[in-house]
């Protein structure tokens, strides 16, 4: 099951999956159909074979984060489909541990979690079509928690990770989690022009203008 959503030429499809139902997001060209694959959650071979009934161009695979929720599916995905990976370098330590930490929290085991071919830095960005897709640095759920969307379109995106969802706000317990970061995460998202589209890592869109009333 997967929802297709228009941002004038572009569109972002939105997967749910695995035990945690986390989202894995196809944003593509509607012209050239060029694809970055944001966060491919579970299920590798799955996506691969949804990229093909979509007649999608894979170039790319890119992590909000290292959580093992959100790159389960980049090992069989980069191995069939031989795509770059790409990870801010402060979650390097998360992802080196992913494999591990699927298997204990899930209980069985799980493909092997590679590390990512590139390195996120502030000045990465990629294109799709006539558009450039952004990064933001959204530290505070994890260190090198990053958004990555169109913010100067009509139809302004982000695919914003685990910093909100539509149930609220993400969890800052962990001990490589930090609660001022996260504080200045959320006033980023929330000074994004208001009718920005947020893609959570967990549920269904929110906008940049729901989150005014809840960032201190």
């Amino acid at each position: 099951m997967y929802i297709t959503t228009d941002h004038d030429n572009l569109r972002v499809t939105t997967i749910p999956l695995g035990a945690m139902t986390t989202n894995c997001y196809f944003v593509w060209d509607a012209k050239s159909r060029e694809t970055i694959i944001v966060d491919p959650a579970d299920a590798g071979e799955f996506l691969a074979e949804t990229l093909r009934e979509l007649g999608l161009r894979p170039t790319a695979i890119v992590f909000t984060h290292a959580h093992f929720d959100h790159v389960l599916g980049a090992f069989a995905l980069a191995t069939l489909l031989q795509l770059p990976t790409w990870l801010h370098p402060a979650d390097v330590p998360l992802l080196s541990r992913a494999q591990k930490s699927a298997e204990h929290w899930l209980g069985h085991p799980v493909d092997p979690v590679i590390p990512a071919t590139n390195l996120i830095t502030h000045e990465t960005t990629f294109r799709l079509g006539t558009k450039t897709l952004s990064i933001l640095h959204l530290p505070g759920h994890t260190p090198g928690g990053i958004g990555i969307g169109v913010l100067t379109s009509e139809t302004p995106f982000i695919c914003s990770g685990d910093i909100v969802t539509d149930e609220g706000y993400g969890n800052t317990t962990h001990n490589y989690s930090n609660k001022a970061e996260f504080a200045r995460s959320l006033q980023i998202l929330s000074n994004l022009p208001k009718t920005t589209t947020l893609y959570p890592g967990h549920g269904k869109p929110i906008l940049a203008s729901d989150l005014d009333s809840s960032v201190q």
